[in-house]
Formats: structure tokens, sequence, C-alpha cells
């Protein structure tokens, strides 16, 4: 119900001509004042918006603007231009790839891609037609190289994904470098193609060295401008939001006493119209922050996450269905409301998936560029059109072959994370950079503080099928626990308790016991001393019943007792939930290594049917022990060590996962099981890594 108020709304609004923002809250505060579901106040609306805003980084946003609008009257893209056209001479369209490169070059002073094709197209449009350059195609190539402006910093979208997704603005604008100077690369070939097939002229200026160092010293100003943008975020000097306000000291400077093309009287209309495109941006993000915030809080944002997850995508072919998804909405919807409104909602995913955020980042990027070249919302093609005087369907006609180039490259992105990564991390080399920084997140501590706390859920984490709770109960204080659509099963990790409200489960426990409830249960738990309980959940399939398991080492090894491994490997195990149990995805068990020993080895991953997070206790500081992830077999350089100790708890949801306690210390901990689905449900599926699995533990 809340997803088609939503949804439903604002597809209405946008077909009855209401501005994107507008559409974009008044549908949010329809969906909370319509659906049963949702008992918020309609005033949390407002507190939403205005969170969307309170960012010091998207002031970054207004000073690009305003700063592009400065560069574009000062005069500087004129140099640019006539810089671009010294570099490249006497070649058959020389021109054309002088257009190329001098959008590249004021795409890293203005971050827009309108500007820079009004700003490039003034400058070059009319002095190619003039020399024979077909009228259509020179539109057309202004178009798609326009499109440089978004991708090579600075860039406006790059930094509203940053404060979307908690990127590093430095890090997207390191990654945008190399994605735009590679389409630069795929635009001139298709230009150097093209000239030769339909005969475009030569340039009549030919590569002159003094020539060349004049126009150099005339644009240095000009060129000032991003060494001092992304010089300054690169060294951490400067902080994005700092940078774009020094563009602005410097643009204003370059254009009124260094070029003296730039006019007081033309400052009034410069602030107006750049407050103009800010305040439209600003206001689609804030109201864009509240509707993904009741996506989010109406559960639909997880429920998509699941279904998505279910359908087992590949990380690639998930990336293919939102390239795909981008440039749908890109032709019809622009493209800072695309990504504010489609990346919340995406990106969960992709992060469950374990695709990379810069990678993520360059997708919904250049999809958001590819957006402002396809009808009907096209602001390229406008652009393009107010200066060329040509119509929409000429242009488009004339841009379809560096168009093609242009996705073309952009497919490639998709397909092939590294691109994104090659200047971030050094090159293909250095992958291993980009599997740390995902395992690294899989470690988290719990809280002690008394009360409920959801530490590892679906949400938050990579574990798709897990969710880990932990509470913490003071003595003679009482807690329901109800399971709603999990099945259930808390650990007593310390103190003594007693259960009541429930027609099965009425036992006093102590430590270590345990029991089960499944979906749409409760029992009350009061505690008889402080007390701290793990708690794991899986999705309910409608198998298994409440039951109580009492903790007894002295049982004899068999199904709940066991002994693993050898040697130094060699543990003690307890089943609080075996495979034998009647239960719908949960196998869960305690584990005991010795002292300095190591655990779960030889070691091995069961990713294909079983995710697992390992639990913590009895390990009080300053003892500690390692948790090791690594993703492929035999992949040691890949290694990320997690330090463990009484409270932590470290996600395995693929990979391999060994751990080892330090000299004098146990590793213990709750080890929880989720099947993927019920089918999977077992304890035999693990895949011992073969690089390891001879290792003999008994030395």
């Amino acid at each position: 119900m809340t997803a088609l108020l939503m949804f439903g709304g604002f597809a209405l609004l946008l077909i009855l001509g209401v501005p994107i923002a507008l559409s974009l809250g008044v549908s949010t505060m329809a969906a909370i004042a319509g659906s049963p579901d949702i008992t918020v106040s309609i005033n949390t609306v407002a507190q939403r918006i205005f969170g969307g805003l309170d960012s010091t980084s998207i002031m970054a946003i207004a000073f690009f603007v305003l700063s592009g609008n400065l560069m574009t009257k000062g005069g500087i893209s004129r140099r640019i231009c006539e810089f671009a056209r010294s570099i490249i001479g006497g070649v058959r369209g020389g021109m054309a790839l002088t257009l190329v490169l001098a959008c590249a070059f004021f795409a890293a002073l203005s971050g827009s891609a309108p500007a820079t094709v009004v700003a490039i197209g003034t400058m070059l449009y009319g002095d190619m037609v003039r020399m024979g350059y077909p009228g259509d195609r020179t539109a057309g190539l202004l178009v798609v190289s326009g499109g440089l402006g978004p991708i090579i910093p600075p860039s406006i979208i790059m930094v509203v994904y940053a404060m979307l997704t908690g990127a590093s603005v430095g890090d997207m604008f390191k990654s945008g470098m190399g994605i735009g100077i590679g389409i630069m690369i795929v635009l001139m070939i298709v230009v150097i193609v093209l000239a030769h097939k339909e005969q475009w002229p030569k340039d009549e200026i030919h590569f002159n060295l003094k020539e060349f160092c004049i126009s150099f010293l005339k644009a240095v100003p000009a060129l000032m401008l991003p060494i001092i943008i992304l010089g300054g975020i690169y060294s951490g000097l400067l902080t994005a939001t700092e940078s774009s306000a020094i563009a602005v000291v410097w643009s204003f400077i370059a254009g009124m006493f260094i070029y003296r093309e730039l006019k007081w009287s033309d400052l009034f209309d410069i602030f107006v119209d750049s407050a103009k495109s800010s305040a439209m941006t600003l206001f689609i993000i804030a109201t864009s922050t509240a509707f993904a915030w009741l996506f989010a809080y109406a559960g639909i944002s997880t429920q998509l996450v699941d279904f998505v997850v279910g359908m087992h995508l590949s990380a690639t072919m998930y990336c293919l269905v939102v390239a795909v998804i981008l440039l749908i909405f890109g032709t019809f919807l622009e493209g800072i409301a695309t990504a504010v409104l489609l990346v919340p909602v995406l990106w969960p995913v992709a992060q469950a998936l374990g695709v990379n955020v810069i990678h993520f980042g360059m997708i919904v990027s250049i999809a958001n560029v590819v957006g402002t070249m396809t009808p009907p919302v096209a602001v390229n093609i406008f652009s393009a059109a107010s200066v060329t005087k040509l119509s929409m369907g000429k242009i488009v006609h004339g841009q379809w072959p560096f168009f093609i180039g242009y996705v073309g490259f952009f497919f490639l992105v998709v397909f092939i994370p590294a691109l994104s990564t090659f200047l971030l991390y050094g090159g293909f080399i250095m992958r291993n950079l980009e599997n740390k920084a995902r395992m690294e997140t899989w470690s988290v501590q719990s809280p002690e503080e008394p009360g409920f706390h959801a530490v590892i859920t679906p949400d938050k984490s990579e574990c798709r099928e897990e969710y880990i709770y932990r509470l913490n109960l003071p003595k003679g204080e009482s807690y329901t626990l109800s399971s709603g659509k999990l099945e259930m099963h808390p650990v007593l990790i310390e103190g003594a308790a007693k259960l009541s409200g429930h027609a099965v489960l009425n036992e006093t426990m102590k430590q270590f016991d345990a029991f089960y409830i499944p979906g749409g249960d409760s029992v009350t738990i009061t505690a008889l001393e402080d007390c701290i309980f793990y708690i794991a959940g899986a999705v309910y399939e409608g198998i298994g019943h409440a039951f109580f398991r009492s903790f007894d080492l002295s049982q004899p090894v068999g199904d709940i007792h066991q002994i693993h491994g050898e040697g130094i490997g060699q543990r003690e195990v307890m089943m609080t939930l075996s495979d034998k149990d009647e239960a719908s995805r949960l196998i869960c068990g305690l584990t005991w290594g010795g002292e300095g020993a190591w655990t779960s080895w030889p070691p091995h991953q069961h990713e294909k049917d079983l995710e697992e997070v390992y639990c913590y206790f009895g390990m009080p500081l300053p003892h500690f022990g390692f948790h090791i992830s690594y993703l492929k077999s035999g992949e040691v350089e890949d290694i990320v060590t997690h330090t463990v100790h009484s409270g932590t708890m470290v996600e395995a949801p693929v990979g391999y996962h060994p751990t080892v306690a330090s000299p004098g210390t146990r590793n213990s901990y709750l080890w929880v099981l989720a099947a993927h689905s019920h089918s999977s449900r077992s304890y035999n599926l693990a895949v011992l890594d073969p690089a390891l699995e001879n290792f003999n533990s008994a030395r």
C-alpha cells in the first residue's frame, strides 16, 4: 500500500506536470497520510527535508554551479578553446578533435554538461560550420562531448552520489578523471574515423611550438583552476566544499582581473542564475531525502533487497540491470533527481552483493550523463539547439555515432570494475585493496548498554539471511521477545534468567542454555542476574516448534557434544540448534578452542548454501584473538584480520574464515549458520580451501 501511494502518486504528479521536487514531497506526505502501515507524524517529512540539507558537503554543489557561470562569462572558455586548437593542427577533422579536447578541459573547470555545451559551442560551432564541417555532426559531437562535464572532476553528480552513499568525494573524482580520459579517447577515435569517411576539412592551423606556448601561457590562469580543486582534495589539504569555494574566488579573479572580460554588471545575473539552478537541485535533494527515508522506514527497501538477492544475481548482472534502469529513468527525469531517487534504493543491494562503492558511483554518473543526451529530457540537446539553432531531430541524427561510442564505453565500465578503480588503486594489480575494503566492514562490536540491540541485519550488513541481536538485561528486569516474521534462537551467554508467558517455555536458564521459538511467537524473559543473550534469527518458513536446550558438557560425544579437528586445531563444540532439530534456516552452536590455538581449521567456506556469523564471548580484554577473512582459495594476499574479544561479531557471508587465539586465550564464540533456504539447511556443506586442506594441524 505504501509503495503504491509513493510511486503511484509520484508518477501521477509528474504526468500532470508538477515539478519533480514538489512531486517527491507531496507523494511522501500522501503516503504517510494514506497508508495504514505508517504511524509517524506527517511533520516528520519536514524534519527529513531539513535533515537532507544538513551537510557541509552540499554547499559544494552551489559553489561549483557559481564558479561554472563565472568561468563562462569571464573568457575562460575562449582561452581553453585556443589552447586546445594549438595542440591539434593540420589533421583532417582537427577542429572536431579540438572540440572534444576543449570540452574535456572545460569539464575540469565547470562540472556541468549543459555549461560545457554552451561555452564550447559558442566558441567553436560557427567557425566549424563555416570551414565546411557538417552542422548536424558538429552539433551532435558537441552534445556528446559536453557529457564529459559531469565525469571529469569537479562533478556535481559525484558530489551528490557521495552524499547519498558516504563515498569519498576525492575517490570519486580520481576515478572520474580516468573514466573521463577514456571517454575522450573513444570520442576522438570516432571523430578520426568519421573525418576520413565523410571527408571533413583539414585544419588550416598546423602545430607551431611558438603558438602553442603563447596559447598555453594565456590559458594558465584557466588551467590553474582544476589544479587548485583537484590538488587540494587529493592532497588532503582541502575538502570538496573548501575547494569549490576557492574555485569561485579564483574564477572571479581570473575573469575580472586577469582576462578582464567579466564585468561588475554581469555579477547580478550570474548570482541570480546560479541561485536558481542551485536552489532547484537542493530542493530536489531535500524532498528526495524524505522520499528515500519513507521508502526505508516502510520496509520497502529491505523487501527489495531480499527480492533481488533471492534472485541470486551476480554482482555484474546486477550492475547491468541497474545500468538499464538508470538509462530508462534518465530519458524522462533530470539527472540529479534520478540519482537521489534511485541510489538510496539500489545501493544497499549493490553493497550486499559486494559491489565497490566507487565502481557503482561511476555507473550512476555515466548513466546520468547519457540521460542528458536522450530525449525527451535531454538538457545537452536543448543547450546545443540554443547555440546552433538546429532542430532536435537534426542534432539527434548527427550525434548517433558519438553516442554509440559513449554508451559502448559505459557498458565496458559496467562489466569491468577495474576501469573505475584504476586510478584510485593504482592499477589492476591492486584489486586486493578493493576486496579488503569490503571485508573490513564485516566486523562489528556489539553494544553493552542495557536493552535489545539489532547488531547484524540485512539492511545494514552484507549478510542477507542472518539476523543477530544482543539483549542486555539487568537483574530484576523483564523483556518480552517477539519473533514476528523470524525464527529466533536466544543463547544465554552470561547470567541467569526465567522464562514465562509461553505454553512450552517456562524454564529457569543458566549460562549457555538456549531455546528456540518459531515465527509469530513470543516469550517473556526475566533476569535473575545481569544477563547477556546472543539471539540468532532468520526468516521463518513454517518449519520448527518451540523447545528448550539445557547446556551439559558431560554429554557423550555425539550429535550435540562434538570434538572437531586435531592438534592445535582441535576444538570443542556444543550444538545449541543442530541440523537434526526442526527449524527453518538456522543451525547454531558454541565453540571453544585451545589456548593460543586455531579453530575453523583447515579454512572452509559454504557461500553457495549458507552464510555465517561468529559471535565472540568469554574473551574479556586484554584477552583477544584474530578472525581471518579471505575470499578465494589460497589468496592470502587478500587477507583481512579482525581483532576479536568479548562482544565482537564477525560476518562470513562469503569466503574463508579461520580464527586463532592469542597465547593464554581460548577463542570462544557462538556461531550462527543461516541457510539461503530450508532445502540447504545442512551442517555438512563446508568446502575446505583446496590450497590448505592438506596442512597437518597436528604438527
